[in-house]
């Protein structure tokens, strides 16, 4: 049903989000990655929630700016049951922008345009994040 209005992740892409969740501890809901202190930014990942389409997860590269965290930038993503990572929503430090919507009745609203070039940009910087964190599945 999802793939008929929202585009996923590559395939390659969703190996490199698998392998980041994969690294959350059991029990736990977040895992913050920083292989290469000081040189990249940290990757924050946590378990939103789930919901009838499967489980919302947050990545985010940010910094701290007055005691705050500004995500730079904060990606939402859905992992459905069979694999596949469809990206919702986009913040960096200018702004939130959502391009997805599980509304209460069960439909989904969507910008299509927005998410498919959020689906496309997923794809290099899951390369980044596997590069930078030194995981598998990223090249």
């Amino acid at each position: 049903m999802l793939d008929a209005v929202l585009r996923p992740v590559s395939r390659r892409a969703a190996a490199v989000f698998e392998a980041i969740i994969s690294k959350i501890p059991e029990g736990a809901d977040s895992v913050k990655l920083d292989e290469a202190p000081g040189t990249f930014m940290a990757l924050h990942v946590s378990r939103v929630l789930r919901n009838e389409h499967g489980v919302i997860f947050s990545f985010a590269h940010g910094y701290q700016e007055h005691g705050d965290f500004v995500p730079d930038p904060q990606i939402d993503l859905l992992r459905t049951p069979d694999g596949n990572w469809y990206p919702l929503s986009f913040e960096n430090c200018f702004g939130h922008r959502q391009y997805v919507e599980f509304r209460d009745d069960g439909t989904v609203g969507v910008d299509r345009r927005q998410q498919r070039d959020l689906a496309s940009f997923c794809g290099t910087w899951a390369r980044n994040i596997a590069e930078q964190q030194g995981l598998k599945g990223g090249r």
